[in-house]
């Protein structure tokens, strides 16, 4: 158990990109952090408060990660309860401040210092009594989101049926989707920091001049109906 911090000291605390072995977080903190003097390695450079800094972490859990139980699942119980299994129980996933660690590649001190403050801002109601586990809490566990793409490759096999069978041109619900599938895609990063998009064109960095649409033929006969109305 480690000691708590004053919650709104530590917000203030600073924290310098070279702190930070996480690429982007790292080049982040250096292109709009603000100069000052790093609370954790005492070197002078681009910092950012560990306010701002708990906010990404705090995003980056939302995005990738989720809670594990605290307690076991029935059939875990069950199994701990047969007296001729050797089940031995243990939650699921790694303790909070180990994952933040391993997220953003810090040090020990700021990850528990983060912790506290994102236990903090996401404390309950503290007239409730009911014991119950809270998002950072100091024992909480996480692990990464399992991610189901059932639901996705059924919805692009609907809009690939529509566009095929049912018109050429696209429908509010092709729109929807298409929407949906690519949200939120100009701000995503690579590793490095890079936006996932490339501009391209004449006169962009990467030159392309055009562009060409290519279809399949398995027959010349085909080929040819085809030539006769190329609208179809």
């Amino acid at each position: 158990m480690t000691e708590d911090v004053d919650t709104e000291d530590a917000k203030l605390r600073l924290i310098c990109c070279d702190c930070v072995g996480e690429v982007f977080l790292s080049n982040e903190i250096e292109s709009s952090g603000q100069d000052g003097n790093c609370h954790y390695c005492g070197g002078v450079g681009k910092t950012f408060t560990l306010e701002q800094f708990a906010d990404r972490i705090s995003r980056a859990f939302g995005q990738h990660y989720e809670r594990t139980d605290p307690n076991p699942t029935g059939f875990e119980y069950a199994m701990m309860r047969d007296k001729e299994s050797t089940y031995d129980w243990s939650r699921h996933g790694e303790l909070v401040t180990d994952v933040i660690q391993e997220t953003a590649l810090i040090d020990e001190q700021p990850a528990i210092d983060i912790q506290q403050i994102l236990r903090d801002e996401n404390a309950g109601d503290p007239t409730d009594w009911s014991g119950e586990e809270q998002e950072f809490d100091d024992e909480s566990h996480y692990e990464p989101k399992k991610f189901d793409d059932k639901t996705w490759q059924r919805e692009w096999r609907q809009f690939e049926r529509s566009l095929k069978t049912e018109s050429r041109f696209f429908s509010e619900e092709a729109r929807a989707h298409l929407t949906r599938l690519f949200d939120g895609v100009a701000t995503m990063r690579t590793q490095s920091g890079a936006g996932v998009i490339v501009e391209a064109g004449p006169e962009e960095e990467l030159t392309i001049h055009g562009f060409y649409r290519a279809r399949a033929f398995e027959s010349w006969s085909k080929l040819e109906t085809a030539l006769t109305d190329p609208a179809q």
